[in-house]
């Protein structure tokens, strides 16, 4: 895990700016806020939305995002696979369990 972590801040700091999405629960909504403030130390401008959950119709929404990257906090797993043809860097920072079928590497 602590490899893919590396990962997901190299990613990041190749960017200035991001979009984050987040879920509208107690951790959802403290994992992006620990997020945007270590954005922030790092000098990168960052806008968010917040989901009540995360189905299709928020897939489309995120896809219409004008963003070269964006970071889902507690959410997203479920979606790995379609994030894979998103003409951007994805981040995913979730708890929830991986697709079983889904390879990250």
């Amino acid at each position: 895990m602590k490899e893919r972590l590396v990962k997901a801040v190299e990613i990041a700091r190749r960017h200035k700016s991001m979009h984050l999405f987040t879920h509208y629960d107690a951790d959802g909504m403290a994992s992006m806020a620990i997020i945007r403030a270590a954005l922030k130390r790092e000098g990168i401008d960052c806008t968010y939305e917040v989901f009540t959950t995360l189905g299709h119709k928020e897939m489309e929404s995120v896809r219409g995002v004008p963003a070269v990257c964006f970071i889902m906090t507690d959410m997203g797993t479920s979606f790995l696979p379609e994030m894979g043809d998103y003409q951007c860097d994805c981040v995913v920072l979730d708890h929830h369990e991986i697709p079983q079928d889904f390879d990250l590497d």
